[in-house]
């Protein structure tokens, strides 16, 4: 019998199946901890919507608020429930936060160096100083 091949993922599809979980300093990162929470998309529009600042959570979120139009009720009711009744410091530039935090895993999936570089589209250097910064 004849196994059927076996589908082989793109670079691109690695890069966006690995989760922003994990900062350079190997801990939850808060956009890591957001994004595995309530979904990288949301975590994305909260970082960039109020990004650089701390925004409180309400403990019922209800409809037509802020939060419940940015991310769905779905997602407010999950971050209440961690949250909720608290000021949460939200990191200021999600692409770099997000760019850092997948260099550091696409390096643990033993990419090389230069393969990161190229498809993060950064310097081997920078892919380096991320690296080295996890330590």
């Amino acid at each position: 019998m004849i196994a059927a091949p076996q589908k082989t993922e793109s670079l691109e599809d690695l890069i966006r199946a690995v989760p922003p979980a994990v900062g350079p300093s190997g801990r939850f990162s808060m956009l890591g901890e957001l994004a595995m929470l309530v979904g990288v998309n949301a975590a994305e529009k909260l970082v960039r919507k109020f990004g650089g600042r701390r925004v409180y959570i309400p403990q019922a979120p209800v409809e037509g608020a802020v939060l419940v139009r940015l991310v769905g009720i779905t997602a407010a009711l999950k971050l209440a429930r961690i949250f909720g009744g608290e000021r949460v410091m939200l990191p200021a530039d999600p692409d770099r936060t997000l760019r850092r935090d997948r260099i550091v895993a696409l390096r643990r999936r033993r990419l090389s160096v230069a393969t990161i570089a190229r498809t993060m589209r950064v310097t081997e250097r920078y892919v380096y100083k991320v690296l080295a910064d996890a330590r």
